[in-house]
C-alpha cells in the first residue's frame, strides 16, 4: 500500500514497540505504511557494511530501525495513540 501525504509517526529500533504500533492502527482501522532499514546490509564502499567489519562490530539490537508512516490526516491521532498506548 502507497500513501500520498504521510507523516512518520514512529521511527525507533525496537521490534516490540514496532508491532504494537501496528496492532494498534490494525484495531483503530488507521492505514499505514512501513519500512525496515537493515543496517547490516547497507552498502559501504565495495560491499556490504558486514561483509567489511564483520558481524561481530553491529549490535543485533540496533541492526533494523523501523518506520510507520501514516496519512497527514490520520497523524495527530495516531500520535496520540500511539503516546497512551507504548509504554
Amino acid at each position: 500500500m502507497f500513501l500520498f501525504n504521510k507523516e512518520e509517526v514512529y521511527l525507533g529500533y525496537s521490534l516490540d514497540d514496532f508491532n504494537k504500533v501496528r496492532e494498534i492502527f490494525e484495531t483503530e482501522c488507521i492505514e499505514y505504511t512501513y519500512k525496515i532499514i537493515n543496517h547490516s546490509t547497507e552498502l559501504a564502499g565495495h560491499g556490504t557494511i558486514r561483509s567489511g567489519v564483520g558481524s561481530r562490530s553491529i549490535n543485533a539490537k540496533y541492526e533494523n530501525l523501523y518506520s510507520i508512516c501514516v496519512k497527514k490526516k490520520d497523524f495527530e491521532n495516531a500520535k496520540y495513540l500511539i503516546k497512551h498506548f507504548i509504554v
